[in-house]
């Protein structure tokens, strides 16, 4: 298998997506769910901390050769976050106007995990 192949790159970014996970749950948040797809997007992980809802997205990258992981959180993704957080609500009855939500990321560069809570919004 080559050094960057598509398969390698997948299994990397879903030991990174169990790793957040793990971790977040170490710090009482609570897992809902974990690559909840819809048309256009994903959602890496959805959580609960008290009665906040927290949408996660998590980056790895083994080396900031084409800049840090959470420098890949573009607006264009963003944008995809947003809507799939917005379909994740209306598929199980929570209203955005009346529920906290917030938008973070996970970024793990290397061997280092960053939490960056309220990423965007």
């Amino acid at each position: 298998m080559a050094a960057d192949s598509p398969v390698k790159r997948r299994f990397s970014g879903a030991v990174a997506e169990w790793i957040s996970a793990r971790w977040l749950q170490m710090k009482g948040y609570r897992i809902l769910s974990r690559n909840y797809t819809v048309r256009g997007g994903e959602l890496d992980i959805v959580a609960k901390k008290g009665d906040t809802l927290v949408f996660v997205e998590v980056k790895y990258r083994k080396n900031d050769r084409f800049g840090k992981a959470d420098e890949f959180v573009d607006k264009r993704k963003q944008k995809r976050l947003k809507l799939a957080a917005l379909m994740y609500m209306a598929g199980n009855k929570v209203n955005p106007e009346k529920r906290n939500h917030r938008f973070d990321v996970i970024a793990i560069d290397r061997c280092r995990l960053r939490h960056i809570k309220n990423a965007f919004c």
